[in-house]
């Protein structure tokens, strides 16, 4: 196939796809856009994980928010109370379920509007782990349902700005992204010229529908989404993709 794609997430995030891309025979080109830093403040967070008993659910949104949670209560020795669980897709799942937590709830669709939507009632009491620029729309949802919803930052999500070498990029057929802040720092990173070719020549595949309605408000006209919101689904529609072009 050694088709070229652009891999448009953080360092490891790019890392790990690349692997997975070679393997079906797909040139990944790695471009990183982003990076998860720890808050410059913890004394928020750290005040809601040492009262953590308070709660009956904890929410996580991301595997980044799962690795940085685990670092932290690992640091501030604290130990997890018998609470309820909910991560917004299976890759979120894993995260915990390798470190021994036990995941009590996955929405129907993985993404967080459909979290908010289906979290089960059983317990009031709702801890959200999300990043920086996470908005509060998840949180207002919650609310809304009649859930007594906090919202903490425990990783910052700060954008990379690089310089590449883009000769490569020219002849990608498709641009892989994880998150509308990808998207983002990609248009803001790329030279003008060659961000207007990508949008005419290349296709946005973009993990869920958040992230392509950033990908659209950008200006990318051929958007990919896959029925389930994974990079594992959402490899397989891209090279369905490849292969009918």
């Amino acid at each position: 196939m050694n088709t070229k794609v652009i891999l448009a997430r953080s360092s490891e995030g790019n890392f790990a796809l690349a692997r997975e891309l070679e393997k079906v025979g797909l040139q990944p080109i790695q471009i990183s856009t982003v990076e998860f830093e720890p808050p410059e403040d913890w004394s928020d967070v750290d005040k809601e994980l040492r009262s953590i008993e308070n709660y009956d659910w904890l929410v996580f949104t991301s595997s980044t928010s799962a690795k940085f949670f685990l670092d932290r209560i690992r640091t501030l020795r604290v130990q997890l109370p018998d609470l309820k669980i909910a991560a917004v897709g299976s890759k979120t799942a894993a995260v915990l379920t390798a470190n021994g937590i036990r995941v009590d709830f996955i929405p129907s669709r993985f993404t967080t509007q459909r979290l908010a939507m289906e979290l089960p009632k059983n317990g009031n009491r709702v801890l959200l782990l999300r990043a920086d620029i996470a908005d509060e729309q998840m949180l207002i949802s919650l609310q809304n349902r009649g859930f007594n919803a906090k919202q903490v930052a425990v990783y910052r999500s700060v954008a990379v700005s690089s310089k590449y070498a883009y000769e490569e990029f020219y002849e990608a057929k498709a641009i892989l992204f994880g998150s509308a802040s990808e998207v983002r720092n990609f248009c803001r990173i790329v030279p003008e010229d060659l961000l207007d070719r990508l949008r005419k020549s290349s296709v946005a595949a973009c993990i869920g529908p958040v992230t392509a309605g950033e990908a659209k408000a950008e200006g990318f006209s051929n958007i990919l989404i896959p029925k389930e919101y994974t990079f594992e689904s959402l490899i397989l529609e891209l090279i369905r993709y490849i292969e009918r072009e």
